[in-house]
């Protein structure tokens, strides 16, 4: 087997179909798996998934969050190389034959990124990382990042369109389509359960640069990451952005030590006053057709203040770890507590 493709779903049935279709059509020459992990849905997605023909289909009964549902389907891999894919993405161009053949060229690399795009077909920044500091996550906004997209807070090397690059090397790679060496990621353990989402790629991407490994973008390796299907569920009570914040604090704290992710935390209090601060006068000044999304805005920050001055509790009651051994569908993994 030259390579599995890992995806993990939760409530995102129709965009996993449709991302295994894209596979299915833009793949060719090349031995494959798919295997897809219901990451505890709790809708009809493990019955939909399961008329998917010819996949490995992985069901958990407990959300084990990104990193270690990833990790749940790499255990049953059989892949020289390993894709993680998230199910909201669909391939514009022989994307993996184009990553695996990249790989196969190129030794010294253990991991791959691909351009991702939005559903626009604009170029989405996020799939390319700067590894975290506390000044580039303070500085990070949609905004800066329009006015100067080279700035090296974004990323070294990081490409800002999805055209005049073939290979460049880069920090780290988005989660949402990142693929690798087995030997490699067996070296280097894998994702880290010290996330439940969001940051686990960036920790991967690091431990694989500390291995001496070189982590590369392919621009003409095309996909659509339309982005966030499974949190948004979520969005009205800003889990992402709380979550987001406290995943870069653990990787402060197990990259900078203690001292430096508490010094992150408070960064981020007052930056999160600041924006407030700026916020009102701006809600007053605007028309009332854009107040509903300042308001949204406000929220977002409200719960990042409170997350940073310790308000936020259930972000350390996430499960962190795998449980149970795993079995294909109908079967179900057992509880935590099992």
């Amino acid at each position: 087997m030259q390579l599995s493709i890992i995806i993990v779903n939760w409530n995102s049935a129709q965009y996993a179909r449709d991302c295994v279709a894209s596979i299915r059509r833009l793949t060719r020459n090349l031995s494959y798996e798919i295997l897809v992990v219901d990451n505890a849905s709790t809708d009809n997605s493990a019955e939909a998934l399961s008329e998917i023909p010819d996949i490995h289909l992985i069901c958990s009964r407990v959300n084990l969050g990104f990193a270690g549902a990833n990790n749940l389907g790499f255990t049953r891999s059989q892949g020289d190389a390993v894709l993680f894919l998230n199910p909201d993405t669909l391939l514009l161009s022989p994307a993996i034959n184009q990553m695996y053949e990249y790989l196969e060229l190129q030794p010294a690399v253990g991991a791959v990124g691909c351009c991702q795009l939005n559903a626009d077909l604009t170029f989405q920044t996020a799939s390319v990382h700067a590894f975290p500091t506390i000044a580039n996550q303070v500085a990070d906004n949609d905004w800066l990042r329009r006015i100067a997209p080279r700035a090296r807070l974004w990323g070294r090397n990081a490409p800002v369109t999805d055209g005049g690059f073939r290979a460049v090397e880069v920090e780290a790679v988005s989660g949402a389509c990142l693929m690798a060496r087995r030997a490699m990621l067996n070296q280097v353990g894998g994702f880290s359960t010290d996330y439940f989402m969001y940051g686990d790629d960036i920790d991967l991407c690091y431990r694989i640069a500390a291995h001496g490994w070189k982590i590369r973008h392919l621009s003409d390796a095309r996909i659509v990451h339309y982005g966030g299907k499974s949190s948004e569920q979520a969005a009205e009570n800003c889990f992402a952005d709380v979550l987001t914040r406290e995943s870069v604090r653990t990787f402060f704290f197990n990259t900078r030590g203690p001292a430096y992710a508490f010094a992150y935390r408070i960064s981020m209090g007052v930056s999160s006053l600041l924006r407030l601060a700026l916020l009102g006068p701006a809600y007053l000044a605007s028309p009332s057709q854009h107040r509903k999304a300042m308001l949204a805005r406000a929220r977002r920050w409200i719960r990042v203040w409170r997350w940073a001055v310790g308000l936020e509790r259930w972000t350390r009651a996430l499960p962190r770890t795998a449980a149970g051994s795993a079995e294909s569908c109908p079967s179900i993994l057992p509880d935590a507590s099992s």
